[in-house]
């Protein structure tokens, strides 16, 4: 099943009190013509281009969503 990567903005606030701005990532598939979200990470980056640039790797190379939290662990080890 192919499935299409959008980004996520979220205001976030960390453990002191200072809000930010999270770009996190939603997988979607589709069934029947109906999109269902796969799966919604917020806040992996403070930076939209980092995120933006993860969003197209995850699409253009067709990361299966069961497959994210994997690429996403290697992509923060980084």
């Amino acid at each position: 099943m192919d499935c299409v990567y959008e980004m996520i903005v979220t205001e976030e606030t960390d453990a002191w009190g200072n809000h930010y701005t999270g770009y996190g990532i939603e997988a979607w598939t589709a069934t029947d013509g109906v999109r269902i979200r796969a799966h919604r990470v917020p806040d992996l980056f403070t930076s939209r281009q980092r995120c933006e640039q993860f969003v197209h790797m995850c699409n253009a190379e067709k990361v299966a969503s069961f497959h994210l939290l994997e690429v996403i662990d290697n992509v923060l080890a980084e």
